[in-house]
């Protein structure tokens, strides 16, 4: 049959590109055709009036008006303009009704343009363009908003939004306490109607939350030359949430009386403006982490396990390659990776992979020596949302003995893998000292790292307990239909139990008319023989 296209619910790309409705059918082919166009046709009738029109195209998609400029007998005009801004909103009108109609260009849709560099650098700056007056892609996590033309260029100084940075720690602590009542509430079990809580007893709720608390217990170590990181005594201080007036207080739930306590979260304003006012350079390492932390490194332990393509020549190991040691004079004494074919033959991938999703901040590449370094390679992750390998620096003419790159945004990712292309050394040997990977992300990426991994729709505690609930859904549902099965044959048995009871006693009566009848019939005998 023939093929209709419609929008769903309140989308409006069929109609844009004049695909919405049904199709014609070719039968020869057996297909149904859509000719879809940009171009918009009205035809105008003689009974058409300015006003008609302007709704009739405004139901194309354009924005119209009808505007009075005042002038003679016929002062009224029908403006058009595009939905969007910039070059790419521009329309074309073309009309065989001339005599009635002239249209003007008022204006064309342009593009904002910003130069952006530093004129004295001696460096050409680069041109950004927007569609709208306001450019978010100059700078990671900075829009800009083009006011006016300028002939000479501004400088813009970008500061930190403290007040900003308090907000989302208040915003946090509501949260916490948001999540807190719900996961109290359906834990609870009011005995003066005996009615528990959806998850009553369900361990891993309350797992849940003391995960989430546990992070809150968490120590920070800042970097010893930040300001106030060491105390009157020369020693480098410890940080906790508590610094920034945020501790957890027990309670009971007002409808719990199984004993469960749990927490709620304080947060004192008095002593987070101190911290502001007093440590921000400490607060911002305790919130968004700091380049140097030694305990940042993630693929030298427990938390990462290697492999290669290819098979590690004598004295080498595919693990040594992670080991966190890039003292070239142990090169070869169980440390580093060699591989015992080229990599031409294939020997040429080397992936790091973490046991959970991770989120991560910068990476670095140690070769031997630049003689022997990796020339052309490519690192790629394996996105922990998607699934996805994702390309994330391609490299090229390498002559250096280590490279070192750092993340605009943080990663989750569940691998990291080096592959190479070519190399510098003679044979062609792919060659690794260590590679090195940092998350850096500080307390509070910490924190989102773990509600990310609780909430992930594959892995996470949410899908988990779903899962879970919606199996015993199924078992109960099926059960039911067993049950009513069951019942269904026990009705359908005693149905038949009953009929035929009331067929018996259908018989019983009539044999008992029967009996009446000849035991009358007999005494009326008798009667008449004395």
């Amino acid at each position: 049959g023939n093929i209709s296209i419609a929008d769903f619910e309140d989308g409006t790309l069929a109609k844009k590109l004049g695909l919405a409705g049904q199709g014609t059918r070719d039968n020869a082919l057996g297909v149904s055709i859509f000719e879809g166009s940009l171009r918009t046709s009205i035809d105008v009738m003689s009974s058409d009036t300015l006003e008609s029109l302007m709704y009739r195209i405004s139901e194309a998609g354009y924005k119209t008006a009808i505007v009075n400029d005042g002038s003679g007998a016929t002062p009224y005009r029908l403006t058009i303009s595009s939905s969007n801004t910039g070059e790419a909103s521009d329309f074309v009108i073309e009309s065989d009704l001339d005599d009635l109609f002239g249209f003007n260009q008022v204006s064309r849709g342009k593009d904002a343009k910003v130069l952006y560099g530093d004129p004295a650098s001696g460096a050409s700056p680069m041109i950004l363009s927007s569609a709208t007056n306001s450019n978010s892609s100059a700078i990671l996590g900075l829009t800009l908003d083009i006011k006016a033309v300028s002939d000479s260029y501004t400088t813009i100084s970008v500061d930190t939004d403290k007040e900003k940075v308090v907000e989302e720690i208040k915003n946090m602590v509501q949260a916490y306490n948001d999540l807190n009542d719900l996961v109290s509430y359906l834990d609870a079990y009011d005995a003066e109607t005996n009615a528990p809580g959806v998850l009553f007893g369900d361990t891993s709720i309350r797992q849940l939350m003391e995960d989430i608390n546990d992070q809150f217990y968490r120590i920070f170590n800042p970097d010893q030359t930040t300001l106030g990181a060491v105390d009157e005594n020369g020693k480098l201080r410890t940080w906790t949430w508590m610094d920034m007036g945020i501790t957890l207080s027990a309670k009971n739930s007002a409808t719990d009386n199984s004993g469960t306590w749990y927490s709620s979260m304080d947060l004192d304003l008095d002593t987070l403006d101190s911290m502001v006012a007093n440590n921000w350079d400490i607060l911002a390492q305790m919130l968004a982490g700091q380049r140097n932390a030694s305990n940042s490194k993630l693929s030298s332990n427990s938390r990462a396990t290697a492999s290669f393509n290819g098979q590690a020549a004598d004295g080498f190991s595919v693990e040594n390659a992670i080991n966190g040691d890039v003292n070239k004079g142990s090169w070869g004494v169980n440390n580093g990776l060699l591989a015992d074919k080229t990599i031409a033959e294939g020997a040429n991938e080397y992936s790091i992979y973490f046991q959970k999703p991770t989120t991560i901040s910068r990476l670095s590449v140690y070769h031997n020596d630049a003689a022997t370094a990796l020339k052309d390679y490519t690192i790629e992750y394996l996105d922990a949302n998607t699934g996805k390998w994702e390309t994330f620096r391609e490299v090229t003419s390498n002559s250096v003995d280590s490279n070192h790159f750092g993340m605009a945004l943080p990663l989750t990712v569940n691998a990291v893998r080096v592959t190479a292309s070519s190399t510098n050394a003679d044979d062609g040997k792919f060659r690794l000292l260590d590679v090195q990977i940092f998350e850096d992300i500080g307390l509070a990426g910490q924190l989102n790292q773990l509600t990310t991994t609780l909430g992930d729709s594959q892995i996470g505690f949410l899908a988990e307990r779903t899962s879970v609930v919606n199996e015993k859904v199924a078992d109960l549902t099926e059960q039911m239909e067993r049950l009513q099965a069951k019942l269904d044959l026990k009705e359908e048995s005693l149905w038949r139990r009953f009929n035929a009871m009331e067929t018996a006693l259908g018989q019983l009566q009539s044999q008992s008319s029967f009996f009446t009848s000849m035991m009358s019939s007999m005494s009326s005998s008798s009667s008449s023989g004395k």
